[in-house]
């Protein structure tokens, strides 16, 4: 009985993954538009994942996504019709005037649902 447990146990945690920089609303909220600078943003949150810039503006871009594989994908035969996965992602941009100092912010959230045979 432990070895199943254990065996579930690790299914599970391997079927879940997540990569990026969540940035919270509260995170988001604390930054002030007109006053709080990029080199401010990058020192609380990290560095981002996107930073790019045009001719009178840079932005940069944290993006969170989390992702878990549905438990029917491990039954055998079942899984290829019931398997699958589902992403969320958290993208949240920041845009900077030319001399570095907050402009706006933009926050967008997906949610993906990824089944196979289908």
């Amino acid at each position: 009985m432990r070895k199943l447990i254990a065996i579930s146990t690790a299914l599970l945690l391997a079927a879940c993954a997540s990569a990026g920089t969540k940035v919270t609303q509260a995170q988001a909220d604390s930054f002030v538009k007109g006053q709080t600078t990029k080199a401010q943003v990058i020192a609380q949150l990290g560095l981002p994942q996107s930073d790019v810039s045009f001719a009178e503006l840079n932005r940069v871009t944290y993006l969170h996504v989390d992702t878990s594989i549905k438990g029917a994908t491990y039954i055998p035969v079942v899984g290829l019709f019931a398997g699958g996965s589902n992403s969320k992602t958290h993208n949240v941009t920041f845009t900077f005037t030319k001399a570095g100092v907050l402009q706006e912010i933009d926050t967008a959230d997906t949610a993906i649902n990824a089944s196979v045979g289908h």
